[in-house]
C-alpha cells in the first residue's frame, strides 16, 4: 500500500509477529501475488485457492496456517477497501 498510495496505512505499525510466524507472510505474499480480481476490486483467496496451492507446492496446511492466512487475507481486503474509500 505504502508503494502505491506514497503514504504508510497506520494499521501497518503495530507488533512484529514471531520469526516462528514469517513462513506464513511469504505463503500469504505467494497466494496474493497469484489473486484474481472481479473489475471492482481484488478477490478474496478462497479455500479452494489454499488447498490448490498447497498441493501444487506440496505444503500441508494446518487448520492455524489455514486461519491465519485467512485473516491476512482479510486484512488485506479491508486496507484496500479503505484505501479505495480515502482516494474517493
Amino acid at each position: 500500500m505504502e508503494k502505491q498510495t506514497g503514504q504508510r496505512p497506520g494499521d501497518l505499525d503495530g507488533v512484529d509477529p514471531p520469526e516462528s510466524l514469517f513462513y506464513l507472510w511469504g505463503w500469504f505474499c505467494q497466494l496474493h501475488g497469484q489473486r484474481s480480481g472481479n473489475g471492482f476490486g481484488p478477490n478474496g483467496i478462497s479455500f479452494s485457492e489454499l488447498d490448490a496451492w498447497g498441493r501444487l507446492t506440496d505444503t500441508a496446511l494446518t487448520p492455524f496456517d489455514v486461519d491465519t492466512l485467512i485473516a491476512l487475507d482479510r486484512a488485506y481486503l479491508e486496507s484496500h477497501a479503505k484505501s479505495q474509500q480515502d482516494k474517493n
